[in-house]
């Protein structure tokens, strides 16, 4: 099966809630692949609503892998001490959900703290033209 690259706009997220239950969040997203981190974005300062409106490159993506998105709050290490990890929700996307044509819209987060609903927008485009390059060798 050949591989391909996914180009991930993380566009947005809203109604996130509180990493402490009290202040606005400085929430962040993670982008894990077979439980390996592939990308993260930069946090946005004090809100509910960030935009992140960054793009990032999955390479040698294999047709069918999952995605899961995975909301932080970047706070000060005496609250996450404190209180925990910062875990503010995430998504699982199926490969099936973006692969072949690609995925544009919200999702859903799951898992999340208080159980308030929240959404990620981003999309996900399928980029073959790197499919025939050879796989560079790792150190």
């Amino acid at each position: 099966m050949s591989r391909v690259s996914l180009k991930v706009h993380v566009q947005s997220g809203s109604d996130l809630g509180s990493g402490d239950g009290y202040s606005l969040s400085d929430p962040f997203v993670v982008c894990l692949r077979n439980s390996n981190p592939e990308f993260q974005t930069k946090a946005c300062l004090q809100t509910a609503d960030p935009v992140w409106d960054e793009e990032h490159v999955i390479r040698d993506y294999t047709p069918g892998q999952a995605l899961l998105f995975q909301v932080m709050d970047e706070d000060n290490a005496v609250k996450e001490a404190l209180l925990g990890g910062g875990f503010l929700g995430e998504a699982l996307l199926d490969g099936r959900e973006f692969f072949p044509h690609g995925f544009d819209g919200e999702v859903r987060l799951e898992n999340v703290p208080g159980g308030i609903p929240a959404v990620l927008r981003l999309s996900i485009s399928v980029d073959d033209d790197e499919a025939s390059l050879p796989i560079p060798q790792r150190l």
